[in-house]
């Protein structure tokens, strides 16, 4: 974001509409949407039979991911980035649009990178656990 934003505003809005277009394709979303399931079912299967520390590190890397990552995304981003999707790149429409886009769009990715790290750091940390238990 810090290359686009750095672009003439209807370049980088012109831009970030292709990237938005690009990146919803088959394996990305089977990637980003398998985890937010396979972190569901992982909470459920962790409550069901609980073991410690390592269930809570593993509810804590589903929660985490689940609200600060995925639910980040659908809440936040993803309606940022289908109204960007509706303007015109125009000098005008970008000089006013572009920039305040980039900011919000660039606040929400940090909670969802914090999230992220905090969701791989609870999962490694539960399976580290996980395996110390394992005879």
């Amino acid at each position: 974001m810090k290359a686009l934003s750095q672009l003439p505003p209807e370049q980088g809005m012109a831009a970030m509409q292709n990237i938005n277009v690009t990146i919803q394709n088959p394996v990305f979303l089977g990637v980003f949407a398998g985890t937010a399931v396979l972190s569901a079912v992982l909470v459920l299967l962790a409550l069901l039979q609980p073991g410690g520390t390592a269930t809570w590190c593993l509810v804590a890397g589903a929660v985490a991911y689940l609200v600060g990552t995925f639910g980040v995304t659908v809440v936040f981003n993803v309606p940022m980035n289908n109204a960007l999707a509706q303007a015109q790149p125009s000098a005008a429409v970008a000089a006013v649009q572009w920039p305040a886009y980039v900011g919000r769009w660039v606040q929400w990715n940090h909670v969802r990178v914090v999230m992220g790290i905090v969701a791989a750091l609870s999962f490694t940390w539960g399976a580290v656990q996980l395996g110390r238990t394992v005879p």
